[in-house]
């Protein structure tokens, strides 16, 4: 018997529009370029993170992927690609900054509930206990001097109107997380 090994994922839309893209790394590098220890989200690495599923198995991966090819990409994306709407930045305790999702929220919204009911009722996965919010990660801060805190907001503020511009999304994909020094490698979990 051949045992397969852990691998840790998420549960992603990825963007498909290159200029969005473009500014929302402008906005990432600019948060981090604030004195303290901000690490900017790496241009490859933005993308809409519906569910964090941390170490799970390689098969389990494989199935997975494989329901969302199947089951949830054609259920939330039944007339093919979608737009969506990047606009303003927010924060969580002011340990993630993230850009906002303005048109296509609910979209984003009924991702995550498919989401949530398939690896719920069809994995034994459980489900997320803290409300969902929408948004990319531009960047996440371990600390802020307080000589820099105003800089910090300073950046909020001017970023919170924002239009980063629209993107089409058209999937719902499994990413594999291989941590390395120099930051995560994203990959889709193939089936």
């Amino acid at each position: 018997m051949v045992c397969m090994g852990m691998i840790r994922t998420f549960i992603a839309l990825e963007l498909r529009n290159e200029e969005v893209i473009d500014k929302l790394d402008e906005a990432a590098r600019a948060v981090a370029a604030i004195p303290g220890k901000i690490k900017a989200v790496e241009r490859e690495n933005l993308h809409v993170t519906l569910k964090f599923l941390g170490d799970i198995e390689e098969t389990t991966a494989t199935e997975i992927a494989r329901f969302l090819h199947d089951k949830v990409t054609p259920k939330i994306f039944p007339g093919g690609p979608t737009t969506i709407e990047l606009m303003g930045v927010g924060t969580f305790g002011l340990k993630i900054i993230f850009a906002n999702i303005g048109v296509g929220v609910e979209l984003v919204s009924d991702a995550f509930r498919e989401v949530e009911d398939g690896l719920a009722n069809f994995f034994n996965i459980p489900r997320e206990p803290k409300a969902f919010h929408a948004h990319i990660t531009l960047a996440r801060v371990k600390m802020v001097p307080g000589t820099s805190r105003g800089k910090l907001k300073s950046f909020l503020s001017s970023y919170e109107n924002v239009t980063f511009g629209e993107s089409l999304v058209d999937s719902v994909v499994l990413k594999k997380s291989q941590l390395t020094p120099r930051g995560p490698i994203y990959s889709n979990v193939e089936f």
